[in-house]
């Protein structure tokens, strides 16, 4: 991986009152650093920090360390982190492989490894922070209840971590694991059959975890068997996918064989004309990495806003600023999932209710009304007083809809917590 050095990131880095400085000082003692007792949570390999930055902003009784070894990418959270005004959040830029030397046994929640390095070699594979021995060091610092949520979009970090983690003695409840009861015809492209034989090109999907969760409970809000009942989830933030939920299990969903398939999201593209990307290296001469790296980071309502990939930057320009593009990447993420949607009810038949999830999906009113506006045909409308609501379980839709609306938050961990339950009794 080659990054550009930027001048003075050094010396930023040491002297910002974000960065924990002699970070083996506060080892057992994190608690005196935050103030309060609440449970921390780690992410290794943070990057520019805006995954971390938003569970912060979004969970204040939680906190959370960004752990980035790279000064001149850390430099970047940096700047976004002086435009907040947080106090559960701190960043530390050391190497993971000696957070033991940090952090005291059972003094973490929750390690988070967001698309990390693959480190592709086999003489690299002990960089990578699946293997047995970066797994090691979190099992030192871990809670015995706490959890690693991994996620990766590279094919060969995802097989080498299906045999790495139970090597090193953990329980993998992956978040693709959901979505195994999906039909031929939902789960292969139509390309030659033998690159899904060879290679496994096939959909998996994500979110997995989520949208099981949302279904279940969505059927217990209903007082109904989710075995008798067609749910579609729309788990929406910066990343976002849908699910088609037909008794109780996963029949299609909006993410494929990476998470850039799907709908328009934060910084991914979502369903494109594949000649694109063959375009792209032609006409514009770029590189396979640099087509990729456009696809998935600088996509999506950024790259059509031009603003941020942050909902809430989008938001505030769209409505308060009335720009025009910030109003037009709107457009196009609520028209991907209406339309999403609807594909999804003619696949099951039918739909008994629609639930909103994540960041974006409880805590965005106005994007759920133009998500389902249109919709009436199947029998779904929203009661706009009822879905004046952040982050609770309501129903949203309008008293005697055949078609039920919800909110539900959603609760990955109880999930890992239950799979994990269920793995270790077999």
């Amino acid at each position: 991986m080659r990054l550009r050095h930027i001048r003075g990131a050094e010396e930023t880095i040491a002297t910002s009152p974000y960065v924990i400085q002699e970070p083996e000082l506060h080892k057992g003692s994190w608690n005196q650093v935050f103030g309060n007792d609440n449970p921390i949570q780690i992410e290794v390999g943070m990057g520019k920090g805006r995954f971390i930055m938003e569970l912060a902003q979004q969970n204040p009784d939680i906190n959370y360390i960004g752990i980035e070894r790279y000064s001149s990418v850390l430099l970047r959270g940096l700047q976004k982190r002086a435009q907040l005004e947080l106090n559960n959040i701190y960043f530390m830029c050391i190497d993971a492989k000696n957070m033991a030397d940090y952090f005291a046994p059972g003094e973490v929640d929750k390690i988070y490894l967001n698309f990390s390095d693959p480190w592709p070699k086999d003489r690299h594979a002990k960089r990578r922070l699946t293997s047995p021995d970066f797994m090691a060091v979190y099992d030192q610092i871990l809670a015995a209840d706490g959890t690693v949520e991994f996620k990766t979009d590279n094919k060969g970090l995802f097989d080498y971590s299906l045999e790495a983690i139970p090597e090193a003695g953990a329980v993998a409840v992956f978040d693709t694991a959901f979505h195994g009861t999906m039909p031929e015809d939902a789960y292969l492209y139509a390309l030659p059959y033998e690159l899904y034989e060879k290679d496994g090109i096939r959909k998996y999907g994500f979110h997995g975890t989520s949208h099981k969760y949302v279904s279940q409970t969505c059927a217990e809000v209903m007082g109904r068997d989710i075995k008798d009942l067609k749910i579609i989830t729309c788990h929406l933030g910066n990343g976002a996918s849908l699910c088609a939920v037909k008794n109780g299990v996963s029949v299609d969903t909006s993410m494929g064989f990476t998470p850039l398939e799907g709908v328009a999201m934060g910084t991914r593209c979502g369903n494109i004309d594949p000649a694109i990307v063959t375009f792209l290296m032609k006409e514009e001469g770029l590189s396979v990495d640099e087509v990729n790296d456009l696809l998935n980071k600088k996509s999506g309502v950024l790259g059509i806003s031009g603003i941020s990939s942050d909902f809430r930057d989008i938001e505030d320009a769209a409505f308060n600023k009335g720009n025009r593009r910030a109003q037009l990447a709107l457009r196009i993420f609520e028209y991907k999932i209406r339309t999403t949607i609807g594909a999804y009810a003619a696949a099951m038949g039918g739909v008994d209710a629609i639930v909103f999830t994540a960041g974006v999906g409880e805590n965005g009113p106005e994007t759920r009304e133009k998500c389902l506006e249109g919709l009436e045909f199947l029998g779904v409308e929203i009661d706009k007083e009822a879905n004046n609501v952040r982050g609770k379980i309501r129903e949203i839709s309008k008293a005697g809809c055949n078609v039920k609306a919800f909110v539900i938050p959603t609760n990955e961990e109880l999930v890992i917590a239950r799979d994990t339950l269920e793995l270790i009794k077999k």
